[in-house]
């Protein structure tokens, strides 16, 4: 058996996703797929107030202070080309890969 990385991903990311208006149904239908393969975060309590938190230090809109508050929960790096990011210095950020 392989051992593949377990890769997460918030409900934020997938409506960015799929709601872009420029999809085929076949790339809608790839993204689709790729998700199945991967584990949402639920917006638990902690993720909630992690969001508040990062509003409030970083003026973060709410989508992206969502998005770090799931990465931060799960002590896991966040991969994004968005280098707003780094501002959160707790949060490990991978960036290089997408250029």
């Amino acid at each position: 058996m392989v051992n593949t990385p377990e890769i997460y991903f918030s409900p934020i990311s997938e409506i960015e996703l799929l709601s872009a208006s420029h999809l085929t149904e076949s790339e809608t239908d790839s993204i689709k797929a790729f998700l199945s393969l991967c584990q949402r975060v639920e917006l638990t309590s902690v993720i909630i107030e992690q969001t508040i938190m990062i509003r409030r230090q970083y003026s973060f809109k709410i989508p992206d202070a969502v998005i770090a508050a799931s990465a931060l929960s799960l002590d896991m790096p966040l991969i994004s080309a968005d280098t707003h990011f780094r501002k959160i210095v707790e949060l490990k950020l991978i960036s290089d890969i997408l250029t």
